[in-house]
């Protein structure tokens, strides 16, 4: 299962472009053996598993990786990228992804306004302590995702240099 699948219109924070001096068949070998593939037990029990850092997938043209993690991890970001065939070697685009998509802040966005109307509705005669209680739960439902999303931040610069480190003596200047 792709990260991506599960939130369509993925949020992509930045994509950056390698000239790679490999042909395709061997930069999608250089990148099954740089990733682990995700096992159901990765999915359903995370910190069961142990090996390489990174977690991912290779297609005919696209792959997905993702760091391993001890704990679920549904705020880390994701990187995706397609390899495309040039005369002299390849090109491989990534993208790294992040979770808090559209439909992300669309249901963080419902979710208060749904606290804010079952708030109204229980409250007849709101009090300062009512008001304090109501504006915690919204903050905890906004701050939540949001907090998850900036722990995790490092891991974009960490995929990118595990990519970059896995065809460090490939890589063409521009």
């Amino acid at each position: 299962m792709r990260p991506g699948n599960l939130f369509q219109g993925m949020a992509v924070v930045s994509a950056f472009r390698y000239r790679l001096s490999l042909p395709p068949e061997a930069v999608r070998a250089r990148l099954e053996t740089a990733a682990d593939r995700p096992t159901l037990r990765y999915w359903m029990l995370p910190g069961t598993t142990r090996s390489l850092p990174v977690v991912g997938e290779v297609t005919a043209n696209r792959f997905w990786w993702r760091m391993r993690h001890k704990e679920r991890a549904s705020f880390a970001p994701w990187l995706s990228g397609q390899i495309l065939s040039q005369q002299s070697g390849s090109t491989v685009v990534i993208e790294l992804h992040s979770p808090m998509t559209r439909k992300v802040r669309m249901v963080i966005g419902a979710a208060v306004i749904l606290l804010s109307i079952l708030w109204i509705g229980v409250t007849p005669n709101p009090s300062v302590l009512n008001f304090i209680v109501a504006a915690v739960a919204i903050a905890l439902v906004i701050g939540f995702p949001l907090l998850g999303t900036r722990l995790y931040a490092d891991e974009q610069r960490l995929l990118r240099k595990i990519f970059e480190d896995a065809f460090a003596e490939q890589i063409a200047g521009d």
